[in-house]
C-alpha cells in the first residue's frame, strides 16, 4: 500500500516468507529515495541472495551482516551428531540437548543449506574428478572455468571451503569420497541455481 507512512522508520523483511517481487522492489525503491526509511532484509539461508530476482539484486547496497544462529563449533557438533544417526561412519558427538535448546529439526535440506556455492561446487568436483590433494585449488579452477559465477573465487575461500567440508563430515580425509551422494544430487536439482545444476551434469 503506497499510502503507508514510511517516514522515520525501520522495516524488517523476512525473505523466507513468500511475498511478491513487486512488493520487495517497491520497498527497496522507497528506501533508496527516502533517507529516513530503512529496509532490513533477513534470512536463514545462505542461498537467499542468489535466488532473488535480478532487478531486486541491482537495488541492494550489499551491506551484509552474518549473524549465525549457532556458533560454528555447535553447528559442527550438531551436524556430526545427526549425521551419525543416519550413517554410523560419522563420529558421534552426543549432545542431544543442542537440538532441544535451539528447536532445530534435522533433514537433508537443512544440512545442505549450511553450504554456499563454493562448498557445493567443490562437492560436485570431488564426485566427478580424480582428486589430487596437492592440486585441489588448481583442479577446482579448471573444473569451474566455463562457469563465470565461480571463476573468480579467491584461493583462500576455496581452501576455507575445503576445510569446512572436512570438518562438517561431508567428505573423507583424502577428499576422494562424498557422503550422502543421492541426497546431495536431489537437493541440487531442486534447490540450487541453474549453473550448479549444469555443473552437476558435466
Amino acid at each position: 500500500d503506497e499510502n503507508i507512512e514510511f517516514s522515520n522508520s525501520y522495516l524488517v523483511y523476512y525473505l523466507e516468507k513468500k511475498k511478491s517481487t513487486s512488493e520487495l522492489y517497491f520497498l527497496l525503491e522507497k528506501s533508496k529515495t527516502q533517507d529516513d526509511f530503512h529496509l532490513i532484509l533477513t534470512t536463514i539461508s545462505c542461498m537467499a541472495l542468489e535466488n532473488l530476482d535480478k532487478r531486486i539484486k541491482s537495488r541492494l547496497n550489499h551491506n551484509i551482516i552474518f549473524l549465525p544462529v549457532l556458533p560454528y563449533k555447535s553447528v559442527k557438533q550438531y551436524v556430526n551428531e545427526k549425521a551419525h544417526k543416519i550413517d554410523p561412519r560419522f563420529s558421534a558427538l552426543l549432545k542431544n540437548n543442542l537440538m532441544q535448546k535451539y528447536k532445530i529439526n534435522f533433514d537433508f535440506e537443512s544440512l545442505f543449506n549450511i553450504l554456499n556455492s563454493i562448498h557445493i561446487s567443490l562437492l560436485i568436483m570431488i564426485l566427478n574428478c580424480n582428486i589430487k590433494n596437492h592440486k585441489m585449488i588448481e583442479q577446482y579452477r579448471k573444473f569451474v572455468f566455463k562457469h563465470p559465477e565461480l571463476r573468480n573465487i579467491k584461493d583462500k575461500d576455496i581452501s576455507d571451503a575445503l576445510g569446512d567440508l572436512l570438518d562438517l563430515g561431508f567428505v573423507d580425509k583424502k577428499y576422494n569420497y562424498v557422503f550422502f551422494v543421492d541426497e546431495l544430487k536431489n537437493y541440487i536439482s531442486k534447490n540450487r541455481p541453474f549453473y550448479l545444476k549444469r555443473l552437476l551434469k558435466n
